[in-house]
């Protein structure tokens, strides 16, 4: 891990953004790609921003009730446990789409994010502000699926011109939510320079 991102930054990164190496089916999975790293942008008003990001294990692992597996099928060594308690499973497709992940992310404002409007999880009652960015992936039968990032942009409470980047998961989607089709299409610098102003985007 990068010294001077650790002075700088390691502060606000938790401890479950660090993954260690694990064994799938007779295949070593490193996460080094998906380490926590910092980029700064330059605001129209020309204020430069830092823009921390970190990964969650959603990047390469699926839900429990989503594998074609029973559970007793499902060899020890493939469960894994996230930040908020809940049994995932590995998943080898996300893991592989998972190595594009930082240069997506370094890309962004290049093209356009897409923010949702907030919703409220029924189950944790915590009310939920995420945004999505696609790539197009292609099938072996010459189609494509979207490959969708979904992630919260946050500032930082502690350090000014600092904000939080946090992506929750990463999966290929044959077919896009309500939700996200409805969600508004906005360069990612306009994004962060509303975020540092306080405001929110509006559809």
């Amino acid at each position: 891990m990068d010294p001077t991102f650790i002075e700088e930054h390691g502060a606000i990164v938790p401890d479950s953004a660090y993954f260690p190496s694990v064994q799938f089916r007779g295949d070593r999975w490193d996460f080094t790609h998906l380490r926590p790293f910092a980029m700064t942008r330059v605001l129209g008003s020309g204020v430069k921003v830092d823009v921390v990001v970190f990964f969650s294990c959603h990047c390469f692992t699926h839900k429990l009730r989503d594998d074609d597996r029973d559970g007793a099928d499902i060899p020890e060594g493939e469960f894994w446990v996230d930040d908020e308690g809940d049994e995932r499973v590995l998943d080898e497709i996300r893991y592989k789409l998972s190595a594009a992940l930082p240069e997506i992310i370094r890309n962004f404002d290049k093209g356009h994010v897409r923010v949702m409007t907030p919703w409220q999880d029924p189950r944790t009652r915590r009310v939920h502000k995420e945004s999505f960015f696609k790539v197009a992936v292609p099938k072996p039968d010459g189609t494509t699926d979207d490959y969708v990032l979904f992630f919260s942009l946050d500032k930082d409470r502690e350090r000014k011109r600092r904000f939080i980047l946090r992506v929750k998961s990463a999966y290929p989607m044959a077919a896009w939510t309500r939700k996200m089709n409805d969600a508004k299409k906005v360069n990612f610098l306009i994004l962060l320079n509303a975020k540092n102003e306080g405001r929110e985007i509006r559809r």
